[in-house]
């Protein structure tokens, strides 16, 4: 995760859209009013942040990307807050517009805590929507958009109302990304097949209804959606459900964590920044879901349009892993139970069991190649009792609950179970693996021939992955005794 935010300042992007000045004002109820039967509140908070545009702007700023946003403002006091917004956040902001015609973009949310009840928005003001653009704004844009296409990475269009994206724009943005070989992210809310051959494509479901309305299937609709923009990847964000991104190949649901959610103000502008992170780091349509899923369940977690760093979400990266490592270890009925839907889904289940008592790298090596025989790969685990009754008295060296958490660490490995016995034959009988592996210098007939006659019973698959020579936890037992011993 941390790779993911090196040499971010060497990164240029340029983000086009709509700004707005969000207000939060957070208030106390304090009763009816004495002159009139309206609730009287008194303000104890006030918060002033960009929004749209201007949030994603300042969360790659934030983690150190050099930003640049192109937008539209009124000649008012919102413009000058702002402006200096932004600006404290390091964002370039010599390229904002000002119109003598029109309001700076705002919206108002008036939150209220009472003495029973949480703080809960009760109403948002808004201004009303700008005008099109005229000739000559449409012009500035892209002159600016030339300026500033020489050393950009990526242009980011985030159009709220509509307005942004006359058709000249688009195609000089077009033009220019070919030019100079600059990536484009979309999160567009309307015009979204206007935004072709685009990297990514950032949208919601209510957004992907709207355009595809024919199709009840989300799925269906995401990837025609991709198809129709010719877009590399399509992110659709769902909600607590996470994120689901086609690109054409593949396409997979990217549940998301359980959150604590305060406020989903952004979230929508934070995935948008995760995207467009990912673009930069040119990391895969997975993992930027699983980065941009991560990022948005930080800007949840806290209170409106909410600036966190690069260290934000490093924590949450490392707290979420642990909650994983510590999910991956189960029980037999958990087991029986992800392994049948895990069937129902079609995804080929590997087993494969043995001590790893002191991990070493033939273990590493062999576990991967047994992953990559199927979707799923579950390690069974002999207990400390287990591995006394085969490997003698003075077995194990590292006890099972830190055998379990070694491999629960391995992204390669999606569960843990620890058994009693000697054999896990009643766990296999239990789940039924499609694959049986087994390690080592084992052949056919030298492989426990009661799970054998269970596993080819069932029609289940035994594949031999042969060991690395010279790697063993024997091998290495005795290489640490003997330097300790020479070293006396």
């Amino acid at each position: 995760m941390e790779t993911l935010f090196k040499n971010l300042q060497q990164k240029h992007v340029c983000i086009l859209g709509d700004l707005y000045l969000d207000e939060f004002i957070d208030c106390s109820a304090a009763g009816l009013s004495s002159e009139g039967p309206y609730p009287e509140l008194v303000i104890e908070e006030k918060h002033l942040l960009p929004s749209v545009a201007g949030y994603i702007a300042t969360l790659l700023s934030a983690w150190g990307v050099r930003t640049t946003l192109i937008a539209m403002t009124g000649r008012d006091h919102h413009a000058r807050i702002v402006k200096e917004q932004l600006q404290g956040y390091g964002v370039n902001t010599s390229k904002i517009l000002q119109s003598k015609t029109m309001l700076t973009k705002s919206q108002t949310r008036i939150r209220v805590r009472g003495d029973h009840y949480p703080s809960r928005e009760i109403t948002t003001l808004r201004t009303r929507t700008s005008p099109p653009l005229t000739g000559s704004q449409t012009d500035q844009i892209i002159k600016h958009l030339k300026k500033t296409a020489a050393d950009c990475d990526a242009f980011v269009i985030a159009d709220k109302d509509g307005n942004i994206l006359t058709d000249d724009i688009t195609e000089a943005i077009e033009s220019l990304a070919r030019q100079h070989g600059i990536l484009k992210i979309g999160d567009p809310a309307t015009r979204i097949t206007a935004l072709n051959n685009f990297d990514a494509l950032v949208v919601n479901e209510d957004q992907l209804l709207q355009q595809i309305r024919d199709e009840d299937d989300r799925g269906r609709a995401a990837r025609r959606l991709q198809q129709e923009t010719a877009c590399s990847a399509l992110y659709l964000t769902l909600g607590a459900a996470g994120i689901l991104y086609s690109d054409g190949r593949e396409q997979q649901q990217v549940p998301t964590e359980t959150h604590d959610v305060f406020d989903v103000t952004g979230a929508g502008e934070s995935v948008a920044a995760a995207v467009t992170l990912g673009a930069l780091q040119k990391i895969g349509p997975l993992e930027t879901a699983k980065l941009a899923n991560l990022v948005a369940g930080v800007a949840i977690s806290r209170p409106g349009l909410a600036m966190f760093s690069v260290e934000d979400i490093i924590h949450q990266y490392h707290a979420l892993q642990a909650r994983q490592w510590a999910a991956k270890v189960v029980d037999l009925d958990e087991l029986v139970n992800l392994t049948g839907q895990a069937k129902k889904e079609d995804k080929t289940v590997v087993w494969t069991n043995g001590c790893y008592d002191l991990v070493h790298a033939g273990h590493i090596l062999y576990l991967e190649k047994a992953k990559s025989l199927g979707d799923i790969l579950i390690v069974g685990l002999n207990s400390d009792r287990s591995v006394r009754l085969s490997k003698g008295p003075n077995r194990p060296i590292v006890p099972e609950s830190q055998r379990a958490k070694l491999m629960s660490a391995l992204s390669f490995v999606d569960y843990v179970i620890v058994f009693d016995d000697q054999s896990p034959l009643n766990i296999i009988d239990k789940i039924k693996p499609h694959i049986y592996a087994k390690g080592g210098d084992y052949d056919i007939n030298s492989i426990n021939q009661e799970e054998r006659t269970l596993v080819e019973g069932y029609g289940g698959k035994i594949v031999l992955l042969p060991g690395v020579r010279g790697m063993s936890t024997t091998n290495l037992i005795e290489k640490i005794l003997k330097t300790y011993k020479d070293e006396q």
